[in-house]
């Protein structure tokens, strides 16, 4: 491969960089919005809608996902699959309005 090869093959890559990223900020806006009216990715269908959408697989949804709950310490109420940080989901444990139990 020669260098101007290299040097396009790596401004690809930044870019679908930037897309995942970019895509990623899209579904927790969706799931902020949505999830006030009870909707959840986690639904059934729910991410192969939201693949359609975004013109990619659904596993890359699944992977996003994954993602999302990592980067931006966001987790789902256990009770109504409503969005929250993680931060919340504790306080709401503190105050014994919630019990959080690890899934196997």
């Amino acid at each position: 491969m020669n260098r101007a090869a290299s040097q396009r093959n790596r401004q690809v890559m930044a870019d679908e960089r930037s897309d995942d990223e970019l895509r990623r900020r899209q579904i927790l806006e969706m799931w902020e919005d949505l999830g006030k009216d009870g909707w959840s990715p986690f639904n059934r269908g729910n991410q192969s809608h939201m693949a359609e959408f975004f013109h990619v697989h659904r596993s890359t949804i699944c992977r996003d996902m994954a993602i999302i709950k990592k980067m931006w310490s966001v987790g789902t109420c256990p009770t109504c699959d409503t969005v929250l940080s993680i931060d919340r989901i504790q306080g709401l444990e503190e105050q014994g309005r919630i019990k959080v139990t690890q899934r196997p």
